[in-house]
């Protein structure tokens, strides 16, 4: 805590400063425009003449530390009572209080891009900084008018420059346990503070990391959740997973949740090799996907109704997870029999004729997919192997059309690597006598496809 002679910012500093330091942290008092500055130039203004207040030799140590400690203990203050550092003792409407909290928590950021070389200022200011990040907890596990505020201070502090210490860390767990879950169910603004935690990252502090995501879950708030697994993709901290979490994204999977739809994308995108759901998980997900295409491609061979909604769905989770992370498409097991069946959907007449929105989908997937030049090996094997075995099947319903079309789909995913395009064309028969008429489609498809 500060000292009780670090008070009154206005006696301590000169004239100027003192009205720079109000309309910074409480614009209401400028309504008049007194200082026609933005925000930016005000917390400029104020963070640079302190500065050079406290690195300058020829003002004296003891103004500069009483400059410094004042202005600290009256942030402190006001935070703590909720009343105007002025003679007359204003309290702040909840407002000016929430504007206060930002503009306090921007003036520390501020402060922390600089490089300060008085000690004694840098340590006014981190105690400064850990008193406020206390004191912002104790106000969230309140729960009340302040809150909002509260939330707006603790975010705005946990920066990456800040130095997080033992008591911060024991509060804030304790404030996770008793008070997280309930928070975020009832006010829509804590979800701000999980990327704020989460920032707070190295192995001894997993633990916490791992209570949160326990109490976000069980919250079951999806745009929680979304937040945790978009934001655990940045911090350094190893991901972790729940048994859950697991049955929550398979459960908002399966029900085709568009809600919940982008929290099961973040929870397959890999980081460092893990994904934010357990290997079981991906696996119950990667297994419902192959069946949902597998059945469509079945329906639309027997002429039997498809489920449209399903495969759309599931396409265009994929595409979307494309997007993200390629490599995380490829973490699914079974991505080369996927590949393959929508590489069917968007190449085959019989299936685009009847189902033009699959078949789109389809491609833009395949487009997507195939960016992943690892992948190409084993979707080529796969894709071939396929493609023959329809080609051979004269009840097959695609046409010579339908199967040059897919061939050449495959050559050009692989037109850029040689060894996997000599492969493709070493695959089909190379001269047409004494072929029978099944294999003579073959080489007709090898003249179309390799030797032009």
């Amino acid at each position: 805590m500060f000292a009780s002679k670090e008070t009154g910012f206005q006696k301590v500093a000169p004239p100027t400063l003192n009205r720079l330091f109000e309309a910074l942290l409480f614009p209401s008092l400028n309504a008049d425009a007194q200082f026609k500055l933005s925000k930016e130039d005000l917390l400029a203004a104020v963070a640079g003449f302190l500065l050079k207040v406290c690195s300058t030799t020829t003002v004296s140590t003891i103004y500069s530390d009483a400059l410094s400690g004042a202005m600290c203990h009256d942030i402190s203050t006001v935070f703590s009572t909720g009343i105007r550092f002025r003679l007359d003792g204003t309290p702040l409407s909840i407002d000016e209080y929430i504007v206060f909290c930002g503009r306090s928590a921007e003036l520390l950021e501020y402060f922390s891009s600089l490089d300060i070389k008085s000690p004694s200022l840098k340590s006014k200011l981190s105690d400064l900084t850990e008193t406020l990040i206390l004191g912002s907890i104790e106000k969230m596990k309140a729960q009340n008018e302040y809150t909002k505020a509260a939330i707006q201070m603790f975010a705005g502090l946990i920066t990456s420059n800040v130095i997080i210490s033992t008591s911060v860390i024991q509060a804030l767990n304790s404030f996770i346990n008793e008070s997280m879950e309930n928070l975020i169910t009832s006010e829509p603004e804590a979800i701000r503070l999980i990327g704020a935690i989460l920032k707070l990252s190295s192995s001894a502090q997993q633990e916490f990391h791992l209570l949160l995501l326990r109490k976000i879950v069980a919250s079951k708030n999806l745009d929680a959740l979304k937040e945790y697994t978009t934001k655990s993709l940045t911090c350094s901290i190893p991901r972790v997973s729940l048994p859950d979490l697991d049955e929550l994204v398979i459960e908002l999977f399966k029900n085709k949740s568009v809600q919940g739809r982008d929290l099961v994308i973040q929870s397959l995108v890999v980081k460092d090799g893990v994904a934010g759901v357990s290997q079981g998980a991906v696996n119950v997900v990667s297994e419902l996907i192959h069946g949902s295409i597998e059945d469509f491609l079945a329906a639309c061979l027997s002429g039997e109704e498809q489920n449209e909604d399903r495969v759309l769905f599931d396409l265009r989770l994929m595409e979307d997870l494309s997007r993200s992370s390629v490599a995380s498409l490829w973490a699914l097991p079974n991505m080369s029999l996927i590949l393959c069946d929508v590489l069917q959907i968007a190449s085959f007449k019989f299936i685009i004729d009847n189902h033009v929105d699959v078949s789109d989908l389809a491609l833009s997937l395949w487009k997507h997919g195939t960016s992943w030049s690892a992948g190409h090996s084993s979707l080529l094997n796969v894709g071939v192997t396929k493609w023959r075995s329809q080609l051979l099947d004269d009840e097959y319903p695609a046409t010579s059309s339908d199967f040059i079309l897919f061939y050449q789909r495959l050559k050009d995913m692989c037109s850029n690597e040689p060894s996997l395009l000599s492969h493709l064309c070493q695959s089909l028969p190379s001269e047409r006598g004494g072929l029978d008429h099944v294999n003579s489609k073959l080489y007709d498809l090898v003249s179309i496809s390799c030797h032009h």
